[in-house]
Formats: structure tokens, sequence, C-alpha cells
């Protein structure tokens, strides 16, 4: 360290080396703390600056870790080095690792600061978010619990707070939910390639452990709160209480509807919109009650209006073909491709479809496409556009459909013979159950003979998004490069990008079930679970791009493996291990060669790939920061909590 002196301030300068791209080492100069004025030091002391510079000097020359440093790595055990010491706290620093994600390529500090900068919000609400969403990735729980184990990450972002500062940051978070994804969204396609020109757009949802919905839970408290006024109130006075407590309610999304997951427990809908690379564009939380076809609209006008997202073509399955949603798509220039049902298309229509002219057969795959052009007609019968209709069948799928019809009929006829009590699904062998009575009594033969019929077919409706460029449309046939059936289905079967978001975040993020209640949190709680798949997503999409791809699996097993043991002394500074390291003797296999310490896990692939440096064996502060990007004035800056043990 050395002394910057900068017209009459005083500033801490130090140096930084570092890796180039092309792999040379650099050093550069940095200011860090300042130290007052020059002239008030002066007039104090004529011999400050003197002073000073010796203080840097001596702070900056080599402490006792070094020597420390060697003995400890002498002392590390040959059998078992992967274990800290007994007694020794573990730390985690994988938020150091997904930190220059956060900060350089989706610049969510300087966004989220700038919002908080408008708020008289005291604590540090930027640092509370990062924490809660990178806790996510590695060690997912519940709020209550992430506050309780502060202690177990490097440089505790929690320290100096309390958790109703976390629930308040929570509120916070959810009122500024449309600038982070906006803002998230700009840097993202500035950092890196991005391909805009398909979008997956799918509804889920999640349950909460309550017997009450939000609607009961108001209701018993505006009976609660009624019971309680005077025997002599008016109307007027009740109504007045109704009022004010329907503008005191912070809750409504919690509503039942029909789950997922099949459960009776109250749910909330969440409907997302993500790109090629399943890196979420844009969410919304509807109440559980909420009808997934009807969620479509405001997700379609957002791609346009808030990302400029146009001339795209919008991936979505069964569930939200309407219509409606198909003419909202068209007049936002977006095309679509969207599964389509052949078990509720009329009768006639399906028998014109699957006559036997017109396939187009792949022998090698026993599979067969047939196109059919189709128009797009409104409630008064004008032509919005036309598109065209893919139907294919498949050997393979005729298999398995074929199994699962013959399974539940099977069900419903032994149902039927022992006068079963129906279930509430209505899936199963329910549906071949002709009669809605409490008791099974008839088979649906015609419903039945129609599934068995349908076996193996398929359906997508298919509208290019390149059609609305005016210019596309006057190329000639050959130039246009048309997708083929075959094509159009093989980007259909990308719709399970979505499909593994979600499940991302309701199993490995722990998304469900919430424990949260205000229509707030739960918006934070999505929001927080949505960062966490970008950043992992963003993480994946750099190891491929540097030829060290990674399954979503390797990449959190790794994050769990970043963690290191701290060897405390009040009277030394703190020496920092790191575990899962693996030691191996040199190729030569000479058995007197000192035996060295190689890490050898996807730790090390990832840390280069977001230009970090892999831990060395045995580090002191100053080395860690180094390694990490980061910079320790102190062990207890740290350390946090830890550092009192």
């Amino acid at each position: 360290m050395y002394l910057v002196i900068r017209g009459d301030r005083l500033y801490e300068g130090y140096s930084i080396v570092y890796t180039t791209k092309s792999g040379k080492k650099s050093t550069k100069g940095c200011i860090g703390k300042a130290l007052g004025s020059k002239s008030e030091l002066l007039a104090k002391d004529p011999l400050a600056l003197e002073k000073l510079r010796a203080e840097l000097k001596k702070r900056s020359a080599p402490n006792q870790a070094t020597e420390r440093t060697k003995q400890l790595l002498e002392e590390i055990p040959k059998k078992r080095p992967s274990l800290p010491y007994a007694g020794e706290p573990v730390l985690c620093y994988a938020n150091y690792i997904l930190k220059p994600i956060w900060n350089e390529t989706l610049k969510l500090k300087a966004l989220v600061r700038y919002r908080q900068s408008k708020t008289d919000i005291e604590f540090d609400a930027e640092a509370l978010l990062w924490q809660t969403v990178v806790n996510r990735i590695v060690s997912p729980s519940s709020h209550l619990k992430h506050y309780r184990s502060q202690t177990n990450w490097l440089g505790n972002s929690l320290a100096e707070t309390n958790l109703r500062s976390l629930y308040r940051m929570l509120s916070f978070a959810a009122r500024i939910k449309k600038p982070i994804l906006r803002g998230l969204n700009k840097a993202l396609n500035q950092a890196m390639p991005r391909d805009l020109s398909v979008v997956f757009y799918d509804v889920t949802n999640t349950w909460f452990e309550t017997v009450w919905d939000d609607e009961h839970q108001w209701a018993m408290e505006v009976e609660k709160q009624l019971s309680a006024l005077p025997s002599g109130a008016t109307s007027e006075e009740r109504r007045q209480l109704i009022e004010k407590l329907e503008r005191a309610r912070t809750s409504s999304l919690r509503m039942r509807g029909p789950s997922k997951e099949c459960r009776k427990d109250p749910i909330v809908s969440i409907a997302m919109v993500v790109d090629r690379d399943g890196i979420p564009i844009d969410f919304r939380v509807y109440p559980g009650n909420s009808s997934e076809k009807t969620t479509m609209k405001c997700s379609i006008d957002e791609l346009a209006k808030t990302y400029k997202i146009t001339n795209a073509v919008v991936v979505a399955d069964n569930g939200l073909n309407t219509n409606a949603n198909l003419i909202r798509l068209v007049k936002e220039n977006q095309g679509f491709l969207l599964a389509h049902s052949l078990s509720k298309a009329k009768q006639d229509s399906v028998d014109e479809w699957l006559k036997d002219t017109g396939w187009q057969w792949d022998k090698e795959k026993e599979r067969k496409i047939k196109i059919i052009p189709s128009s797009l007609i409104d409630e008064d019968g004008v032509v919005q556009t036309n598109y065209r209709m893919v139907i294919g069948w498949s050997e393979k799928r005729y298999r398995e459909d074929m199994f699962k019809i013959e399974m539940h009929e099977q069900g419903a006829r032994e149902a039927i013979a022992h006068h079963a009590k129906l279930p509430l699904a209505t899936f199963g062998w329910k549906k071949y159950i002709e009669t809605g009575k409490n008791k099974a009594q008839k088979i649906n033969e015609k419903k039945l003979a129609k599934e068995k019929k349908l076996a193996g077919y398929y359906a997508y409706l298919f509208k290019d998004s390149r059609e609305f460029d005016k210019e596309w449309v006057k190329l000639p046939a050959e130039e246009k490069k048309e997708l083929s059936g075959w094509e159009i289905i093989e980007q259909y079967k990308k719709q399970a990008q979505i499909e593994e978001c979600f499940r991302i975040m309701k199993t490995n993020f722990n998304l469900r079930p919430m424990y949260v209640y205000t229509d707030e949190h739960i918006e934070a709680q999505v929001l927080i679970c949505v960062l966490a798949l970008i950043l992992l997503r963003i993480l994946s999409k750099k190891l491929k791009l540097a030829g060290s791809p990674m399954t979503t699996e390797q990449i959190l097993a790794a994050l769990n493996t970043a963690k290191l043991s701290v060897q405390l002394d009040k009277e030394q500074p703190a020496l920092y291990r790191p575990l899962r390291q693996i030691l191996r003797r040199p190729k030569d296999d000479d058995p007197h060669a000192p035996i060295h310490l190689y890490e050898e896990t996807d730790l090390s692939w990832i840390m280069n790939c977001v230009d970090l440096t892999p831990l060395p064996p045995v580090a002191d502060k100053n080395e860690l920061a180094h390694c990490l990007k980061t910079r320790f004035d102190t062990d207890k800056e740290a350390l946090g909590a830890v550092y009192q043990i």
C-alpha cells in the first residue's frame, strides 16, 4: 500500500495484479480509503505525511500469514484433506462467485441501489436481496431459516440487520419488480448474444400450507369485526367498516383452483416467458382461481411494449390455445406455435383431416405428418390471418397412448363393477364414466372409441412471424426458406425449456410450498426464484460458450462445494482453507516427491468462466480478496459474526 495525494485530499493506494484476456499478467493502481485533508493533517503534525507513508508501508509488508501458510500446508492431513479441522467455522463463498454476473452482466447492483435512493429505506436492500437470491440457489430455505444461518456466508451481507428488514426488503423488491426485469433484460441483451425470435410461454402454480384461502380468511375477519360492533350500529356504519377492511386487505392471490399437483390447498398461478436458452424474460403472478387461458393477454402486451420484442414466434401448450389469444398475437405482429387438441375439435373436421391423402412419411422413425392450410376467424366471421395446421402421427406415441387408454378403461370397468365412488379428479378412468352421479354406472363408449381412433395423433397451429415482414413476403418462394412440418414439430419440442425452468424453481429452489402470505411477499418470493434462475441460466450459457458445458445439477453441486474453513487466532490474522481439494503425487511417480494439492472439481471451471481465480490451498484475507475480486480491509469484515467466536 502507498499514499496517494490528489489536490488537498489523501487516499490509500494499492496495486491489483490481474490476468488479461490474452493470458498476460498486468498490474494497475487503485484508490482506496480516504484519509482526510492534507492541509488539516499538516497543520496538526508537520510529519503527518511521513508517518502515513510508514504506516501504509508496514501494512503492505509481508505479514505473519506467510509463515503460518507454509506451516499449515505441511500439517494438512494426507488422508482426509477435504475436511475442516475440529472447531473451525466453515463459510460458503458462492455469493462471490456469482457476484460478477449480478453486478456486471445484469447490472442489478446499480439498478437496485438507484431505486432504493428514492425511498426512505435505511438498510442496504440490494445486499439483502442479493444474499437472498444466492441463498435460494445454494441453500434454499425459508426466510426465517436464511436469517438465522447468516453466519454461514463469507462477507455476511445480513450483518447489522434484523428479520424485519428482511421482510421489508421483500416488499421493496415486489414494488420494483418491473424496473428490475426491464433493466436486467436490457443489460443482458447488451452483454451476450441472445435469440429472441422464439419465446416460450407457460403457466404453472404453487401451493400454500394453509386451510383457508384469502377470500374465506377475509370473510371471517369481516364477520369478526361486524360482530364486535355495538348492537345499535347502523347499516351505514357496517358498510364503512367493510370498506375499511377492504382497503386494509393485503392478500388476494391465495385462492383455490385447478392445481397441477392435484392438491386441495390454496394456490397461486405463475405465468412466465423465456427465451431459447431458457432465460426468463418476464413473469406475472395471478390468483389461484384464474383461468390460465386469460393470463396470456398481459404477457403478450408486455413483450411488445416493455421489452420491444416483435416478430417473434410465441410457443405455448394446448391450455393456452384460444381464438382470443391467437387474435391478440396476430394484432401484436407475433407468430405462434401452439398445441391443438384434436379430441376437442368437431368430429366432421377431424374426419376430414385424418383422411389417407396428403401425408408425408418418415419410415425410418415410423411417423407421418400432414400440413393443412387454415384461417383464423374472429367472432364476426372476419378472417384475421392464415396459418398452417401440422397434424402428426408416430408409432411410438401410438403405443404410449394406447397403453394409457387401456389402463384407464380397465380402471373404469372395475369401478363400475364395484359401484365405486367417483374421485374428485377429472382425469384418469373417471373421464370414461358417462354419468356425473356419485357412483360409477356406465362407460362412455363413444368417447372411448374416439380416443382410440386419435391415439398417436397430435396437432400444432403455426404462424411464422416473418409473414408480418413486408420485405420477406415479397421474396420469391424459393428464397423464403419456410419451415417444414418436421422443423415445426422439432421447434415445439423445445417447449421443454420452460417446463425445465418451472421444475428448477419448484424443486431446486423450493418455490413450493410458500410460507409467505401477503401479495407483495408472494410476488417477491417468485421474483427471487426467477432471479436465481436467470443467474443459473447465464452461468450455464457462459460455460457452454467457454467450451465447458455443465448441467443444472452439476452447477448446483459445484456451487455447494464453494466452502472454506477458517483458522481463527486472536493474536494473528485468520487463514482460509478451501475444502474438497484432492492430494495427488506428480506424474513421475517418485515416492520421495512432495505431494501437491489440486482442485479437481467443476468449481474451478466456473470460477474461471466468471474471470475469478480458484483459491489456493491456504490464503490470508488479501489473497482471498484478490482471487474473488473484492476487498476485505479486516478479517472481521470477511467473517462478520464468526469473528467473535
